[in-house]
């Protein structure tokens, strides 16, 4: 059976729908990376980091961006960079770095490497991700000291558009994640896009002995093909009793093949205005981790950041994982 579920979109056969066996599972990440700034948000994430390396045996990988120095006490002064400044900044911030796992109480056989960079945030942290060949980076997407006002719509979301390993953003008011996840929620519309976000979603449920709960969100028929109102009652009504037909043979595919793979996978077809709306209140039934894709490219996509992932980013009182991808429709 074939069903569209939007407008400008291909039919999806779920005969073809795409899933994971053991073989395809995410491998156990080697490095964890957080970005730190100093601020409480990010000293949250660092705590999680480390779990999850931890559990993973992993090197966990601190990384602060230093900024140069600069004196300017007024605006029609000129900026002056201060050489002496800079070096006592640089050794301050080195030194925090240090404290930090002992801070945060990280085990003491956890391999810790924290290093400081120099550069323009993003492009410093992205260029470091990729030299270093991080598997997954967390960090926090909100902060209120001053020093964290690079962060929400500037460094976690050009991180979140192109970098190419998983993304666990902690929202403010997240609280301390230390202990972990115990049910995953992993959005599904049956594209390739959508279930990238299975692999590092099982990876996460492995460490912390999670389940998953795979969701498809019907939208009302009428929002996604009868802008013009041609279509009767009993039209929209049968649109939307296939659309939660089609969902639930295709999440429980993927169900199955989780399963064999020994995951503890519950699955879930809900009718809601957006996909986003729908995420979101299922979230709030006891999930601890929203996973899902995105296409960081631009483009009309369903998941696509800035409409769908953007908004439950921002909505989720829960961490979000965030699998970036590029090429995969």
């Amino acid at each position: 059976m074939q069903i569209k579920s939007g407008p400008n979109e291909a039919a999806v056969d779920a005969q073809s729908c795409i899933v994971i066996g053991q073989d395809q599972l995410m491998k156990t990440p080697g490095v964890v990376m957080v970005p730190c700034e100093g601020s409480t948000s990010a000293e949250q994430a660092v705590a999680l980091g480390g779990e999850i390396a931890r559990r993973a045996g992993a090197v966990l990988r601190l990384v602060q961006v230093h900024l140069p120095s600069l004196l300017g006490a007024m605006a029609i002064e000129a900026i002056v960079f201060d050489p002496l400044l800079d070096t006592r900044m640089r050794e301050a911030e080195r030194a925090y770095l240090q404290s930090l796992p002992a801070k945060l109480g990280l085990p003491p056989s956890l391999p810790v490497v924290s290093e400081l960079v120099d550069g323009e945030v993003s492009s410093a942290l992205i260029d470091h991700i990729r030299e270093t060949s991080a598997d997954l980076v967390v960090m926090s997407t909100h902060a209120r000291e001053p020093v964290s006002r690079f962060w929400l719509g500037s460094v976690a979301d050009r991180l979140s558009r192109t970098i190419p390993v998983p993304l666990l953003l902690l929202p403010q008011g997240a609280g301390h994640w230390g202990q972990g996840f115990r049910r995953i929620l992993v959005t599904l519309d049956g594209s390739p896009l959508a279930e990238s976000a299975l692999e590092p979603a099982c990876m996460i449920g492995r460490l912390f002995g999670a389940s998953l709960r795979l969701v498809h969100v019907v939208e009302p028929a009428v929002s996604q093909v009868d802008l013009a109102g041609v279509l009767g009652a009993e039209s929209v009504v049968e649109m939307e009793r296939q659309g939660r037909e089609w969902g639930l043979t295709y999440l429980s595919r993927v169900a199955g093949r989780l399963q064999a793979a020994q995951t503890e996978v519950t699955t879930r077809v809900i009718s809601a205005p957006t996909v986003a709306t729908g995420v979101l209140s299922e979230a709030a039934d006891g999930i601890d981790l929203i996973a899902i894709a995105s296409h960081g490219r631009g483009g009309f996509r369903r998941l696509i950041l800035g409409s769908v992932a953007d908004k439950i980013i921002r909505g989720s009182p829960v961490p979000v994982l965030l699998c970036h991808t590029a090429g995969k429709d």
